[in-house]
């Protein structure tokens, strides 16, 4: 099981996110705070223990993101690669303060697949399934590390896909990202099509209780989207594309 995150904000700004300028910089560095920690200090008993009877087994330090992390970002200073992976926390953190909406909802890369293929079956346009938003590099400075994919629709995507959204999901009552336990084997898209995914398990019953409230999330996101996808005219912001990260 692995977790998405979802985030409507222009990619453009957070590429801003490195090397930014001197107001976006310090606004970030601020909000830095809440999510780095600064180094402990090593115990005393490692200075001691060589003096005692028993030998002290040393403790394993686990990575936390530190301010300096954070203003590497902001300078536009390269990471060490032993830095990546808690850079990435304070950069969900920035994205996750200056968006217009966000979700958040746990599902395996399986889960993903029947997702994908339930709607495109059901006529959604496959150029806004998951798999291929999260293949689409949003070409941002800071590198994924191992295990972390990051993606992006544009928002000229998240638009049109807006439109077709509610048609979509309320044609596939029917299929497993519903929830609903009341569909056939033979046909789990609940669409007149037999399951054509080799590698992609079928659905259970199990599979759409434990689904069922992590859909819900995730419908909500897309249909709040008609909301805030536009902006209007006289508004110099720029239009929220949606920001994907899997991990």
């Amino acid at each position: 099981m692995g977790t998405m995150w979802l985030y409507a904000i222009s990619v453009e700004d957070v590429r801003e996110f490195f090397g930014a300028p001197e107001m976006l910089g310090a606004s970030l560095l601020a909000s830095a705070n809440d999510v780095v920690r600064e180094p402990e200090k090593p115990p005393l008993i490692g200075k001691v223990g060589p003096l005692l009877r028993h030998p002290i087994t040393p403790l394993v330090e686990v990575p936390v993101p530190t301010m300096e992390d954070a203003r590497a970002m902001v300078e536009g200073r390269a990471l060490p690669p032993e830095r990546l992976g808690v850079a990435w926390v304070i950069v969900r953190h920035w994205c996750a303060v200056r968006c217009r909406d966000s979700v958040r909802i746990n599902v395996s890369r399986d889960q993903l697949a029947t997702l994908d293929f339930a709607h495109v079956a059901s006529g959604l346009s496959s150029q806004y399934s998951f798999g291929t938003v999260l293949s689409r590099d949003p070409y941002l400075p800071l590198m994924p590390v191992a295990g972390l994919t990051v993606g992006w629709m544009p928002n000229m995507h998240l638009r049109r896909m807006c439109g077709q959204w509610s048609t979509v999901t309320a044609a596939s009552t029917g299929a497993p990202v519903l929830g609903s336990t009341n569909f056939s084997r033979d046909d789990p898209t609940g669409v007149g099509l037999t399951w054509p995914l080799r590698d992609t398990p079928e659905p259970t019953e199990a599979w759409h209780r434990e689904w069922d409230q992590e859909w819900r999330l995730l419908d909500e996101f897309f249909k709040r989207a008609a909301e805030w996808s536009n902006v209007p005219e006289g508004l110099s912001m720029l239009a929220p594309d949606v920001l994907a990260m899997y991990q």
